[in-house]
Order: structure tokens, then sequence, then C-alpha cells
């Protein structure tokens, strides 16, 4: 009987270490969770056939970090304008493309020839405004390859 009370007291130390490790690795969880929360002004952006997807669809400055992966089957390229027109009502050319000088739009910056698989990173700094981004390789603008970002 005298070895039962100290085989209670090594359980009960026994518990109480395994609770205080589980607690402190739940501690060390909730710590790396903001981690996994998307960067202030991290833009992820995905190009293909004729389409550009976002997340999220508005950032945060002073500077702004796309991540551009193309995701489809022929090569494509990334372009930031600042400007008030919708995205479907950019100042074209005689062949369709976004005129980059044209009236009402500021070219901020651009990736070119972004390969089929390939993620590209692309860091501007964007005043606080309304922007669209688009690839101006030919029929890709008209064909829909265009999106709003709003920049806070």
């Amino acid at each position: 009987m005298s070895s039962s009370p100290r085989r209670l007291l090594a359980v009960c130390g026994a518990v109480l270490a395994v609770g205080l490790f589980g607690a402190g690795c739940s501690s060390t969880t909730s710590a790396s969770t903001p981690a996994e929360s998307p960067e202030v002004g991290a833009v992820n952006a995905t190009l293909k056939e004729f389409e550009i997807a976002i997340d999220p669809a508005s950032a945060s400055g002073p500077e702004i970090t796309f991540s551009i992966s193309n995701t489809g089957t022929i090569t494509h390229e990334f372009v930031v304008f600042k400007t008030d027109l919708a995205p479907d009502a950019m100042p074209t050319d005689a062949e369709g493309l976004v005129n980059e000088e044209g009236e009402g739009v500021e070219l901020q910056g651009e990736v070119e020839d972004i390969a089929v698989g390939a993620t590209e990173s692309l860091s501007l700094p964007l005043d606080p405004g309304n922007y669209v981004l688009l690839c101006n390789l030919p029929d890709h603008y008209s064909g829909g390859m265009h999106i709003a970002l709003t920049v806070t």
C-alpha cells in the first residue's frame, strides 16, 4: 500500500507535465496563426486564358507586392495602370492593345513574358486610388484579361 500513494503522485505529476507541455504547444500554435494571414500590401494574381483573378480585391499601401502566377497554357504579361476608367473602357489602339500612354491612364509597372507555370513578383509604390490590372498582348485585353484593384 505504501507504493500506491507514490504511484498516484507519479501519475498526477506526469498528467500535470503533459498538461503544461500541451498548453505551451497551444500558445505556440495560436502565435503562428497570424503569419498565415495575407501580408498587408500583398496581392495574389492568377493569369489564364482570358482571365485575371486577384486575391484580395483591394490592398493597402504604401507598397503593393503582386505574386503573379500564369496557370494558363500560353505566355501572358501583367500590366498595372492607375485610372478611374472601368477595366473594360481603357483606351486602345488600332490593334486593340491598351494605349499605355493614353488619356486617363498612368502606367505604374509591368512584368512581360510570364511563362506557362511561372510565378513572378512585382512590387510597386501605389498611392490610394483605382487601378486596372491587365494583360496587354494581342487579343488578351479584348478577350477579357483585365480586373480592377482598389488601393486604400
